[in-house]
């Protein structure tokens, strides 16, 4: 018998105890073998026929809805079970045995597929969807950068273009500056006669108001031309004449400059400093007169103050026990006409010591054949137990007398 459950429109009634339902052994010898005739069956219902698909993966189950449904599928009218030998005929066969047989609704198989492929596209939408929140956040994180670039652009386009890199722009400037010095020393070279016209003026003034618009930042030397006299330590007359006199261009701290030198109407020798500034050929007072806050004179006996010195210094080799060699270099200042000198001391281990050195010799080893320079030094006092005449060097203000 089949091992499959019981078709519910195939089902029999239970055979009786006189009917030959047994083996053949136990038939009576004089009965012969006989069809058994059962009762009618009951009405089919409608049956559907779903076509073999041959995919493995999309078989159909126990559930799924039919791809057709044979409406011209005649019921059996009887369903006739023979005894061979003894026994029960053999299994019973449907009409079409290469389609299996399931009942289910009636519908289309594509219909069937179409809401199966529903229930799984819901099924994965659902485990893929983005949370409303990350929509959120991003909508407002993509208003935030339009509305900083529209509050940026104004200033991205402002000029035109946009802004050069820096070190462009210092190339730049650099260049420019360079054109415009060089166009300043060409200019400078011609004006000897504008400069040999203002020291006149300068070395036979009276009053100091008739030289202020002649000098170079007069607002500030006003109150040290009215205190130290318009002409400390120089002459009072001029001696005229082209062939007394020199015209000499040179560089500070990127900045050029002019000197006038010649000899005062009393042979004593001077030495005037020009710039250019707003187009104008102007006088620099300080260094001209070589002023300071003190004199050199003064700081022989170690007074004064040592601010702004200005002086012509040189290398020597004068060294006692608060100013051991092993720890400074010695140095010896002296006024403008030279009359008066002063010690100065450099410690080695000191950056002053070492900006100090490299104007005689770029740094290296100082010997004391080097030829005197003019500086602007802040000196103070030695230690205690020190000579009068010795004094510090705390700093370099300049590489010469004229202010950069």
């Amino acid at each position: 018998m089949s091992s499959g459950p019981p078709e519910p429109n195939l089902s029999s009634p239970v055979p009786g105890e006189d009917e030959a339902w047994g083996d053949a052994g136990k038939l009576p010898p004089n009965e012969v073998s006989r069809p058994v005739v059962l009762p009618e069956r009951r009405e089919l219902k409608k049956v559907t026929v779903i076509s073999r698909i041959e995919s493995e993966n999309l078989a159909p189950e126990a559930g799924d809805l039919p791809e057709r449904i044979d409406e011209d599928l005649q019921p059996a009218a009887r369903l006739q079970v023979r005894e061979i030998d003894g026994g029960r005929a053999g299994k019973i066969k449907p009409e079409r045995p290469d389609v299996p047989l399931h009942v289910g609704k009636e519908g289309s198989h594509a219909k069937a597929m179409a809401e199966r492929w529903e229930i799984e596209g819901k099924e994965w939408s659902g485990k893929q969807t983005f949370p409303i929140k990350w929509l959120v956040l991003i909508a407002v994180a993509v208003i935030a950068l339009i509305v900083v670039s529209l509050i940026m652009l104004p200033s991205l386009n402002r000029g035109g273009s946009a802004t050069p890199p820096a070190p462009v722009i210092a190339a730049g400037m650099a260049e420019q500056s360079e054109q415009e010095r060089d166009q300043l020393i060409e200019k400078m070279l011609l004006m000897q006669d504008d400069a040999r016209s203002i020291y006149a003026k300068f070395a036979t003034a009276k009053v100091v108001d008739d030289i202020l618009p002649m000098l170079r930042n007069p607002k500030q030397v006003e109150p040290l031309v009215r205190a130290a006299g318009l002409r400390p330590g120089g002459s009072d007359a001029w001696r005229p004449g082209s062939a007394s006199t020199s015209w000499a261009l040179a560089m500070v701290e990127d900045m050029p400059y002019a000197t006038l030198a010649g000899t005062d109407g009393d042979y004593r020798k001077f030495e005037a400093y020009f710039v250019m500034e707003n187009g104008h050929l102007l006088m620099d007072w300080k260094a001209t007169t070589g002023y300071g806050t003190a004199s050199i004179k003064e700081m022989v006996q170690g007074q004064g103050d040592g601010s702004e010195i200005r002086g012509v210094l040189a290398p020597t080799v004068f060294y006692t026990m608060h100013f051991p060699e092993n720890e400074y270099q010695s140095y010896q200042l002296a006024s403008a006409d030279g009359e008066d000198t002063i010690w100065c001391y450099a410690r080695h281990d000191q950056p002053v010591g070492r900006s100090v050195a490299r104007i005689f010799l770029g740094g290296g080893i100082v010997q004391n054949e080097i030829r005197p320079t003019k500086v602007t030094l802040k000196l103070a006092r030695g230690p205690e137990g020190s000579l009068k005449n010795q004094w510090l060097i705390e700093d370099l203000l300049h590489a010469q007398w004229i202010d950069p």
